[in-house]
């Protein structure tokens, strides 16, 4: 075979040329600069490591890799989603309405407990990602940890472990945390609701002589924004201690939710 004079000087260099750009195109590649190259590189998504003791499973579950994956993500990651599926909840709230058999009161209530966290979801919602940040198989097994009613998924009390019991061994313990707690036959809720209502209303309609100023911890003209309406009472969760013997739960009450919450956060 016989060559030309570019391309026998070419046959000359090329193994000098073999680690440059340059060669790529001599062998018909496209040419991929040093720097583009790194920027792509970097760009790539990498499947991220998650540590497998992040989780302790206590339950008579057994765990596979995926949904340990899942879990070890811990209690502050969150599913992105393209939109809130707002109807599979309000369809999900209905079914377990109907098989829990709720009274009207009590119906009421939960629904409106899922308003609220709904529309407290859409003004967190400062975008609509593109696409979800979990893989089909872990969708998956996000969707059976949550369908499977024999267990419960709590934090641990310190640290970022994510614990899994069984619900039954779960209610054992925040019974034996709140054996000495007197049961009340009506919901104090309704009461202090209804009194802080009237309250709020009569300061409201009293006459002042101060006009609202932008200075105040909390103006006249905002107080309306406080009066609840069939907000429930505080319930209690428990945590785990890893560190004490037994793993007993450290009882929580939440009252974020009840009457009167929003104002003394407010006023303090």
């Amino acid at each position: 075979m016989k060559y030309t004079k570019s391309r026998l000087t070419l046959k000359i260099f090329l193994p000098q040329l073999k680690n440059t750009g340059i060669w790529h195109i001599l062998n018909g590649y496209e040419a991929k600069p040093p720097k583009l190259q790194k920027l792509k590189e970097a760009k790539q998504k990498t499947t991220p490591k998650f540590k497998e003791d992040a989780v302790l499973n206590l339950s008579s579950r057994s765990l596979s890799e995926t949904e340990i994956k899942v879990l070890a993500r811990g209690f502050n990651f969150r599913p992105s989603l393209p939109d809130i599926p707002i109807v599979e909840y309000i369809t999900a709230t209905e079914s377990y309405i109907q098989s829990a058999g709720l009274d009207e009161v009590n119906a009421a209530l939960l629904r409106k407990a899922i308003v609220d966290q709904i529309e407290a979801m859409k003004s967190k919602q400062t975008y609509k990602p593109s696409k979800t940040n979990l893989s089909s198989e872990e969708w998956k097994a996000l969707r059976g940890l949550q369908t499977d009613d024999s267990i419960i998924i709590i934090p641990a009390d310190k640290g970022n472990k994510t614990i899994v019991l069984d619900k039954e061994e779960y209610l054992a313990k925040l019974r034996d945390r709140t054996v000495n707690h007197t049961p009340l036959q009506r919901d104090p809720a309704i009461k202090h609701e209804k009194s802080l209502g009237k309250a709020i209303t009569e300061i409201m309609e009293t006459p002042s002589r101060v006009k609202d100023k932008d200075t105040f911890i909390l103006r006249r003209s905002e107080l309306g924004s406080f009066s609840t309406s069939g907000a429930p009472a505080l319930w209690n969760h428990g945590l785990m201690k890893l560190h004490k013997l037994g793993f007993p739960l450290r009882v929580i009450s939440n009252a974020s939710q009840s009457p009167g919450h929003a104002l003394a956060k407010k006023a303090q």
